[in-house]
């Protein structure tokens, strides 16, 4: 995922500190300048963190259903 977002080797050395810096910052904007929403799961191994599952979607409001 660093990877793909340009971040370099050392930027967010933590898990902690990425997913606080850029996975939460992206939800939270994506939430307020846009109507598009999205979670995830973080898969453990152990105490690490092995792998991240992603959901990105639309809120049902926008389907024409009560919510």
């Amino acid at each position: 995922m660093r990877l793909i977002l340009g971040l370099t080797q050392g930027e967010y050395p933590l898990y902690a500190n990425f997913k606080q810096k850029v996975i939460l910052k992206a939800q939270k904007d994506l939430e307020t300048t846009t109507n598009i929403k999205f979670s995830f799961d973080e898969e453990k191994q152990g105490k690490k963190i092995d792998a991240i599952v992603k959901k990105v979607g639309q809120p049902l409001e926008g389907l024409g259903m009560d919510v």
